[in-house]
């Protein structure tokens, strides 16, 4: 699979046309990590977002493992927008393969095409409205049970 077919499976891509996605395709590099390393460390720069192509990869953060990821999925998509610092570690649980698209060419793409930069800014602000939607749900889940009061028999 090519780099432009692989990023119109993901979300902030889904939409280019064919050509919107090659033009950034241009901008993707291929990175290939061994089962143990790492990708990026927790507090790092938030320098580039990546695609998983192949294998699994562990989300930690602060030693703790949070998730696994695996091929389709993709993370570090915020650093694309603001720049933090990463929130979490990035190890490999396998060989994987990563398509990997750096803040700064991204930006510069965007700023020379503002077609494609209305898209991904639509299709980023439709993901983060599901993944707050879906955080709200879980907060208030954990609210009703910690302002539940417990019965207790005698």
């Amino acid at each position: 699979m090519d780099m432009s077919v692989a990023l119109g499976h993901n979300f902030l891509f889904r939409s280019l046309t064919p050509a919107q996605r090659e033009l950034i395709a241009r901008f993707v590099t291929p990175q290939w990590v061994k089962t143990g390393g790492v990708v990026f460390e927790q507090g790092a720069p938030g320098d580039a977002m990546y695609l998983i192509r192949s294998g699994e990869l562990i989300v930690e953060r602060d030693g703790t493992e949070l998730a696994r990821l695996e091929a389709g999925y993709h993370f570090g998509e915020m650093a694309l927008i603001d720049g933090y610092p990463r929130s979490a570690t990035i190890r490999a649980a396998t060989q994987v393969e990563l398509l990997e698209l750096r803040r700064d060419a991204f930006i510069d793409a965007l700023h020379k095409h503002p077609e494609i930069a209305a898209a991904v800014y639509r299709n980023f602000t439709w993901y983060l409205s599901k993944r707050l939607r879906k955080t709200s749900e879980v907060a208030a889940y954990y609210k009703d049970i910690v302002e539940t009061p417990l019965e207790l028999e005698d």
